[in-house]
């Protein structure tokens, strides 16, 4: 826990850990703070609904699973779990911790990747999807005249800035899956928000600390928990 929180000021202080099997023992580390980080923020939340009596929180818990009975009745349990478990946290680890090696390859990958995700999220339709593709073209393009030196130089002065910035738009992107927003559920957002932004940071951790392929399982894990729980109740 103690290296965690090291980590969130200094992401960069220490290599990366060696050995698949160190790895594997790191990512399950990390798993085990996530879920105590997560304990804590439900008994708070918890504590907050007992002392103030907002029932708000209610109100999203019941708009997700709307939203993701909707899925089922579109694409069946079978794709839900393929959207929710797989191709959702690959889109999403791409998109926004991939680039965090900060590797010429990654940035390449990712940032394009990020422009696409971006205009889907903002609209609809093939309009949106095209203007995405086309700023992500233009992403790459750019990134393409970088060298290496560059992006170590940028690792170096604004990792730290970047890596808080893009943690916090991730949780706050998925405002969208609590429905319209309504500043009388503002006790539900914070809460679901900081559950997402803690989970975000320990995606970071393993990302950076173990790798993408890590950090990507860890992720899988988590979703495919949450949705099998939701599939059985």
């Amino acid at each position: 826990m103690k290296e965690f929180f090291c980590f969130l000021l200094s992401p960069y202080d220490k290599p990366m850990v060696d050995g698949w099997r160190n790895k594997v023992r790191f990512t399950f580390i990390s798993l085990g703070v996530l879920i105590v980080l997560l304990l804590a923020i439900a008994a708070l939340r918890m504590l907050y609904i007992h002392f103030t009596n907002d029932y708000s929180n209610s109100m999203t818990d019941l708009y997700i699973k709307g939203n993701l009975n909707f899925m089922i009745a579109k694409y069946g349990t079978a794709g839900l779990l393929v959207l929710g478990c797989l191709i959702g946290p690959l889109l999403e680890e791409a998109a926004f911790r991939l680039s965090f090696s900060f590797k010429r390859r990654h940035v390449l990958t990712g940032l394009p990747i990020l422009a696409l995700m971006i205009s889907l999220f903002f609209g609809k339709g093939y309009l949106y999807i095209g203007g995405g593709a086309l700023i992500a073209s233009l992403i790459l393009l750019a990134c393409k005249s970088i060298r290496q030196e560059q992006l170590d130089g940028v690792k170096q002065r604004y990792g730290i800035l970047l890596l808080h910035v893009m943690a916090l738009f991730f949780a706050l992107l998925h405002i969208a899956n609590y429905g319209d927003f309504d500043i009388t559920r503002l006790g539900s957002y914070i809460f679901s928000i900081g559950s997402i932004l803690t989970g975000a940071y320990i995606f970071y951790y393993v990302r950076i600390r173990a790798g993408f392929i890590y950090g990507l399982a860890l992720h899988v894990t988590l979703n495919s928990y949450m949705l099998i729980r939701f599939i059985n109740n």
